[in-house]
């Protein structure tokens, strides 16, 4: 009877270390938010054209300024009218893919009939794949598009763009989660003839929850260069985005 006790717990006791060691590993996996670089991912994602970004609104803005002759004093819509069309921006490329559909709309306001203000939105649902995420989900963008005057060379916008959905990092520890990424936009100087962005600053907050229900929140700023790449910074750790 005693060996045969002795030799129970000689068996239990690695059970119960494997056991643990176990559990263990499946916290540090599955638990764990999102790291301060798959927040860079998300930002990057989040601004660069061949995710259907913000770059890609801002250009796409600039070209339907264009298009109704915003930028002249013979605009082709009317003062003060909203305007809503249904759009399905989509791009397959080698490394990059995004497919979204939804509206936007956009209303001039005009002072003694001279445009002034483009007030532009977006709304879409879709997905994209980078290589280093790919996200189901759903962006939002209220900007106010100035300095429309002829004799100007640039366009100034100012607003916000926001995604919500859900993420899987494709390095790393290939994390998953939910998110919202929140851009505040300061001052983004875009030129009305290559929609080049010349300039501007966002704020940015990243916050969601991890795959088990771990929270993260993460804060920072993006600068514009100019260059076609973009600044973001975030706890003091600098990383550049490549916008096209």
């Amino acid at each position: 009877m005693k060996k045969a006790k002795g030799f129970c717990l000689k068996v239990m006791l690695p059970l119960v270390i494997l056991g643990c060691a176990l559990v263990s590993c499946n916290k540090d996996d599955d638990n764990n938010a999102a790291t301060q670089a798959d927040a860079a991912d998300m930002v990057e994602a989040t601004v660069i054209e061949n995710s259907n970004g913000f770059a890609k609104l801002a250009t796409d803005a600039n070209a339907d300024a264009s298009a109704q002759r915003i930028y002249t004093t013979t605009p082709a819509i009317n003062c003060g009218q909203q305007y809503s069309v249904t759009y399905n921006p989509f791009y397959t490329g080698a490394y990059y893919t995004y497919n979204y559909t939804g509206t936007r709309t956009y209303t001039l306001q005009c002072t003694d009939g001279i445009p002034t203000t483009l007030l532009y939105t977006s709304n879409i649902a879709g997905t994209y794949t980078t290589p280093t995420i790919q996200s189901n989900d759903t962006s939002a963008a209220s900007l106010s598009i100035s300095n429309l005057g002829a004799q100007n060379a640039t366009a100034v916008i100012n607003g916000t763009y926001n995604r919500n959905g859900y993420q899987e990092s494709r390095v790393r520890q290939r994390r998953s989660f939910n998110s919202v990424i929140a851009l505040t936009l300061q001052n983004i100087v875009v030129n009305k003839t290559t929609s080049k962005i010349m300039g501007g600053t966002a704020v940015v907050s990243v916050t969601g929850t991890g795959s088990q229900g771990a929270s993260f929140s993460y804060n920072g700023t993006i600068t514009f260069n100019g260059d076609n790449t973009a600044t973001l910074v975030i706890n003091g750790t600098t990383y550049t985005i490549n916008l096209q």
